[in-house]
């Protein structure tokens, strides 16, 4: 199973219904908006990819198919950003 987790150079915190991501190393900011704030919320709590998806079907009330699509997309930018670290 695969493993998610904040890069220890990512910082965040909330600014209203969104949440700033900092990468230390590149002092880069990112912003996400309460969607992505409650995966990111979810990802520092450990959960896996399946639970993330289950997190925004039931919070938003959307099927599980447009929520994985949107799970996927997020943790690849995460990753790309260097703010996440996928384990195998």
């Amino acid at each position: 199973m695969t493993r998610i987790l904040v890069s220890p150079t990512a910082r965040a915190a909330r600014a209203g219904d969104d949440l700033v991501l900092l990468h230390l190393e590149r002092g880069r900011y990112s912003t996400l908006n309460e969607t992505g704030a409650l995966l990111w919320e979810r990802i520092e709590d450990g959960a896996t990819l399946g639970e993330l998806r289950d997190a925004l079907v039931e919070a938003f009330e959307v099927d599980e198919e447009p929520a994985w699509r949107d799970v996927v997309e997020l943790v690849g930018e995460l990753e790309a950003e260097g703010l996440i670290v996928l384990e195998e």
